[in-house]
């Protein structure tokens, strides 16, 4: 089965508006994303978000001063 109506010049002005309105809503979508990142990174680098604990090296155990 064929299509029934096969310009393609018009076919083409009718698909201009939707497909630039599409184009805009990826556009938008990426500036937003881009936008998300750099605020929710705060400029900082990835994988320092985590810091491990920082380990004592005194030991309470030996601080027994009986004379």
């Amino acid at each position: 089965m064929s299509a029934p109506e096969t310009n393609l010049e018009r076919q083409k002005k009718r698909h201009i508006g939707p497909l630039g309105g599409m184009l805009l809503a990826v556009a938008f979508a990426a500036i937003l994303f881009g936008v998300f990142y750099i605020l929710a990174t705060d400029g900082e680098e990835a994988g320092n978000g985590v810091q491990a604990p920082a380990t004592s090296t005194e030991t309470s155990a030996g601080s027994d001063t009986a004379n």
